[in-house]
């Protein structure tokens, strides 16, 4: 079995106007396709399959919706992304 162990940073917001710095690890399990996330205190959090198009895949689009800051200022969102529509909106309850 291929495994890939490994980590990265991020800050939360403490609740008094600073951040905390925590770690986020992963085990990456290329037999199983599977990528396990665990937090600083080695904590299971959660699992994504490894396939294409994930919601994983699908919350970083959403999460950063433009390919540049150009594409920003004119709103030109990136491929695969587009605008909700009342229904959607009123679904979701927004």
């Amino acid at each position: 079995m291929s495994h890939t162990r490994i980590k990265t940073t991020y800050q939360e917001d403490d609740g008094c106007g600073g951040e905390e710095t925590h770690t986020l690890f992963a085990h990456i399990n290329h037999s199983c396709d599977i990528t396990l996330f665990y937090d600083d205190h080695g904590t299971y959090l959660f699992s994504v399959h490894s396939v294409k198009n994930s919601m994983l895949d699908a919350i970083n689009r959403l999460n950063a919706p433009y390919d540049n800051l150009d594409d920003a200022r004119h709103g030109k969102f990136s491929k695969g992304i587009e605008w909700m529509n009342v229904e959607e909106m009123k679904k979701c309850g927004i």
